[in-house]
Order: C-alpha cells, then structure tokens, then sequence
C-alpha cells in the first residue's frame, strides 16, 4: 500500500534535501534568514528571533 505524502509534507521534505545539499555554511545561514523572514510575512506568529539553542555557524 502506497503511502500518502501531503503537498506540504513533499515540499518540506524537497527543501530539506536541498539544504543538505548546500556545502557552504554562510550559504546555509543566508538560506535560513530567507526562510525565516519569509515565513515572518506569511505568519506573523512566528517568532522574529532564532531559538536560543540556535547556534550560527561561522561565515565563509
């Protein structure tokens, strides 16, 4: 039996597999900013600060 993926389930697990593609930890850092304040715009629920046990990595 097939399992069944939703559509935002598939788009995370694509984006997920793509940062594990990306070798460079300022580009890493820069993705994650985007997404953070994208997901700013879309809901302003979430927080505007990274989590305190976000810890950034150094740049290039």
């Amino acid at each position: 039996m097939p399992i069944c993926i939703s559509k935002g389930a598939r788009e995370v697990l694509r984006l997920t597999n793509a940062f594990k593609e990306i070798k460079s930890p300022g580009t890493r850092l820069a993705v994650l900013l985007l997404i953070e304040e994208l997901a700013q715009k879309d809901d302003p629920l979430v927080p505007k600060r990274f989590p305190p046990t976000f810890q950034r990595m150094g740049g290039d």
